[in-house]
């Protein structure tokens, strides 16, 4: 079970994809919104 850390606010969520983005070995999320622009949260 994961919990979210941080406040995803009120846009329509239509995808989330977790990955290593930034090569440090920790997961970070891509959330892909409907009507506003997608975001990158990167896991520090």
């Amino acid at each position: 079970m994961y919990q979210c850390a941080f406040k995803l606010g009120t846009a329509n969520i239509y995808g989330i994809s977790l990955g290593d983005i930034d090569g440090d070995g920790d997961l970070d999320a891509v959330i892909g919104n409907f009507g506003t622009a997608n975001k990158i949260y990167f896991n520090k």
